[in-house]
């Protein structure tokens, strides 16, 4: 006789062989999703052509844009000669611009000459290097009264400086080298776009990927990117391909996509691209978003299981990409709070799933997510009976957690208080909210004093935080005339010692939550000064630095410390009480 548990298994396998099939052939979805993929040839965009339909319905207003009008509306019409350097880094779009600028212009193309040349896509002499290759496009600006030609250039930074080192040595481009000397390009990552009539520079330095409005952080060209992947509209090529495949309701793309068109979801994913620039200082270019998004929502060919679904590519994909590969450090299930247990209990300890994943949705507002996600959530049905040392053993808790995640991340379950407070200080600096920056200045003032360990007394560091056997008075002062200054996520400031020089110093997001752990009563290890080598140096030489006239000393193999002053004409000792 045929039992119950033999039809849910043949049934099983039907559906297996079904996304098979379709992973070979390929879905709609699929195959409108691999075009973003890093992977796809159509992943580089030339700069020397126009946009098909597909790059022009993906393209994206940025602040860059209006820079570039300057150039086309009064540079060119009014100019001899211009050459215009668009400079970024690999990825960031400079290709996709200028060949949408060419879609957008093309009379102007046609009407004043105006060529192109990327230097990622270019074909080159295969008997020239590429510095030598872009010297020759550029001869014309080797002259002060070349021919008139009007040259727009897209190029990676790191390119710019190798050509702008090897002409100076040969005393080549003296007038364009003068240009750049003056925008600052080469030496300043804070250099800005400089337009002069005939050398332009436009850099996507000016476009900031994240935005600190009202203590959060934002990324309209992330949310911009999302939001064209999954307005419902029949100019839209994936949810058009959506349509045609929704009928499918056992595709994990199409489960996949359906998520994503939920705005929660979209929200949660801009924060963790967000989270992952601030917490890790990763610079993500354009490619590498819309990558990112291809690998969360079409899996592996052949991969049917619970791994094929969003919640498990988001965060168990790390081997897929850079982007995914800090993505999981930031798995839900890694978080350590009173909520995050309590919800693990309940779910550990039920004997109906299904019905307790219902009720916690219930409890957080998300009755109609559980409703949509059901059959997702109803096929781990009986994992929690598992041999702990199965590989299915939890996942069914741990895929409730991040779709919870996906669903609702700004609940306090998923809160990470000191980045929060970092990213409230990121906006502090910019809006001048001086109560947020006065707290940011005393943790920092408080962490350097305990970076090398507690002193018995106030205002004094140890020399070494080895041996901790002498401790001088550094008195730490932030140099108000320069201020705090914020570039991308890292935070600028001075310090000087007693009588002493200011240091300038800067905090990233790493070193600022290791000096609150320090000021909760952390002890530094060593792999955590390894972390912090930057910050770490600051301190020793903010220490050197000190004019003291006040040292603490440990009276050898005890505890005890000793108190030495030099008061001009006589040193007094006393005796400290820790």
């Amino acid at each position: 006789m045929i039992s119950q548990q033999d039809i849910d298994s043949a049934t099983r396998l039907l559906t297996d062989y079904k996304h098979a099939d379709n992973n070979i052939h390929g879905s709609k979805l699929r195959q409108a999703f691999e075009r973003l993929s890093i992977k796809s040839k159509e992943a580089v965009v030339s700069g020397d052509k126009e946009l098909d339909s597909f790059h022009q319905y993906l393209h994206v207003v940025r602040p860059i844009e209006t820079e570039l009008e300057e150039v086309f509306s009064e540079k060119i019409p009014s100019q001899p000669q211009t050459l215009t350097l668009i400079v970024g880094n690999v990825g960031d779009g400079k290709s996709h611009l200028l060949a949408y600028e060419k879609n957008q212009r093309h009379d102007d193309f046609i009407k004043y000459g105006i060529k192109v040349h990327n230097d990622a896509t270019e074909s080159l002499d295969p008997q020239k290097t590429a510095i030598e290759s872009l010297q020759d496009t550029l001869a014309t600006f080797n002259q002060p009264n070349g021919k008139s030609e009007h040259l727009i250039v897209a190029i990676n930074l790191g390119v710019l400086i190798n050509f702008a080192k090897q002409m100076r040595e040969q005393g080549e481009f003296t007038e364009l080298l003068a240009f750049l000397d003056e925008t600052e390009i080469l030496r300043k990552e804070t250099a800005t776009t400089n337009i002069q009539d005939r050398f332009q520079l436009i850099t996507f330095r000016n476009s900031p990927s994240i935005k600190f409005v009202n203590g959060s952080a934002e990324s309209e060209f992330t949310r911009s990117l999302l939001e064209k992947i999954t307005s419902q509209n029949d100019k839209n090529p994936f949810y058009s391909a959506y349509l045609q495949d929704k009928h499918q309701e056992n595709l994990p793309e199409v489960i996949n996509y359906r998520l994503l068109l939920n705005r929660a979801v979209q929200a949660s994913l801009e924060s963790l691209l967000i989270k992952i620039q601030i917490q890790y200082g990763q610079m993500l270019s354009a490619r590498q978003i819309l990558n990112f998004i291809h690998d969360v929502v079409i899996p592996l060919p052949g991969n049917t299981t619970y791994k094929a679904y969003l919640p498990s590519l988001l965060f168990t994909g790390s081997d897929r990409s850079v982007i995914l590969k800090y993505i999981a450090k930031l798995d839900p299930i890694l978080n350590q709070n009173k909520e995050i247990d309590r919800i693990t209990s309940r779910l550990f300890n039920t004997l109906n799933f299904t019905d307790e994943a219902k009720a916690i949705f219930t409890e957080m507002n998300l009755e109609n997510e559980f409703a949509e996600n059901e059959r997702q959530i109803n096929g781990f049905k009986g994992l929690n009976e598992q041999d702990e040392d199965s590989e299915l053993w939890g996942q069914d808790i741990n895929y409730v957690l991040r779709l919870l995640f996906l669903l609702k991340h700004q609940s306090v379950a998923f809160s990470k208080p000191v980045y929060t407070d970092y990213v409230r200080i990121l906006g502090a600096i910019d809006n001048n909210d001086q109560e947020l920056i006065h707290e940011f200045m005393k943790n920092v003032s408080q962490g350097m004093l305990l970076w090398n360990g507690v002193t018995p007394m106030q205002q004094h560091i140890f020399t070494d935080a080895t041996e901790q056997s002498i401790a001088i008075e550094v008195n730490p002062r932030f140099d108000r005339e320069y201020g705090l200054v914020r570039q991308g996520t890292n935070i600028y400031f001075a310090v000087y010692a007693q009588n002493a020089k200011p240091i300038r110093m800067a905090v990233d997001f790493q070193t600022y939550s290791l000096l609150r752990k320090i000021i909760n009563g952390y002890n530094l290890r060593r792999a955590d000064v390894q972390s912090a080598v930057d910050f770490n140096q600051y301190v020793q030489q903010l220490v050197a630095s000190a004019d003291s006239r006040s040292a603490v000393v440990r009276i050898p193999n005890t505890n005890h410390f000793i108190r030495i002053m030099d008061n001009d004409y006589e040193y007094t000792v006393e005796e400290v009480n820790r």
